[in-house]
């Protein structure tokens, strides 16, 4: 039974364990999607970041610094992203897949460049785990978070940020909501229509006294007839 329990907890540690970048990734394409931006090319930027993460941490000796590299080298390739389908109106899904191919590409070259090898890097240094205080007291809990990775704490750190600003964004949405509401309500009386309320759609919130026209606010600004476009 306790051989069985450890390989559970193993396993769910190691789940944890390599599911760090990729919950960072979802988290950067969650704030994407929720942009307008469908961003296509979060594989490709993995690659790139974590190539560079060593890249960096090889050149410096320094894990964190390391890190910083990763980190500006998936903001390059947002930024490069974001230029294609906002400057140049690049199809969102073709920007993507174009990051996608550099990225496997590229570090092939670079790797052959920096390391004279096909496949592997060298070895670099890596995060050493922290213990939790609390935690690694508990039975069973502590196999799995026990000692973690900074960068666990430095996730969970980003995911309470990002879901404070989401709040803080649905907040103010519905006080310019109803400060809205109240106007269009003060506009039908003034014009002796009757007001029928408001509605929301994905892309924002639109206003109608009846029975003058309907139009849909979009995020970006403009109005435009639900109906008609």
């Amino acid at each position: 039974m306790e051989d069985i329990l450890s390989v559970v907890t193993s396993l769910i540690a190691g789940s944890i364990r390599v599911s760090i970048p990729i919950a960072f990734a979802a988290l950067g394409g969650t704030l994407s999607e929720r942009s307008g931006i469908i961003n296509m090319g979060l594989e490709g930027t993995m690659l790139i970041g974590a190539f560079f993460g060593v890249v960096g941490s090889y050149f410096t000796n320094n894990v964190w610094l390391g890190l910083l590299t990763a980190m500006l080298a998936g903001a390059l390739c947002g930024l490069l992203h974001g230029v294609l389908t906002i400057r140049f109106k690049c199809e969102h899904v073709l920007a993507g897949v174009g990051i996608n191919v550099l990225a496997s590409g590229l570090t092939v070259v670079l790797l052959q460049m920096i390391w004279d090898t096909k496949g592997k890097s060298a070895e670099v240094a890596s995060f050493s785990n922290i213990s939790l205080p609390v935690i690694n007291q508990i039975p069973v809990l502590k196999d799995i978070l026990g000692e973690v990775s900074p960068l666990l704490i430095l996730l969970a750190a980003v995911v309470i940020l990002a879901a404070a600003l989401v709040i803080v964004r649905v907040v103010k949405a519905r006080s310019a909501q109803q400060a809205e509401e109240e106007a269009a309500r003060q506009e039908a009386a003034n014009n002796g229509q009757d007001y029928t309320g408001t509605g929301s759609t994905a892309t924002g919130t639109y206003i109608w006294p009846c029975p003058s026209s309907t139009y849909v606010t979009s995020r970006y600004g403009y109005r435009t007839h639900p109906l008609t476009g």
